[in-house]
């Protein structure tokens, strides 16, 4: 019994990590998208650098 609710509760870790890693890169996405089409390539550089350094 506590060997089972171990491995599910480590399962759910792994999935929570993989929706996160997810959801961090949709969030990257659409925001320089919105960015682009709203300041241009400057404003879209500037922020994925700042996103790759955090």
């Amino acid at each position: 019994m506590k060997r089972r609710n171990t491995e599910s509760r480590n399962n759910l870790a792994g999935t929570e990590r993989r929706l996160s890693k997810m959801y961090a890169y949709y969030l990257k996405t659409t925001f320089t998208s919105t960015f682009v089409r709203r300041k241009g390539n400057e404003t879209a550089r500037f922020f994925l650098r700042k996103t790759s350094e955090i």
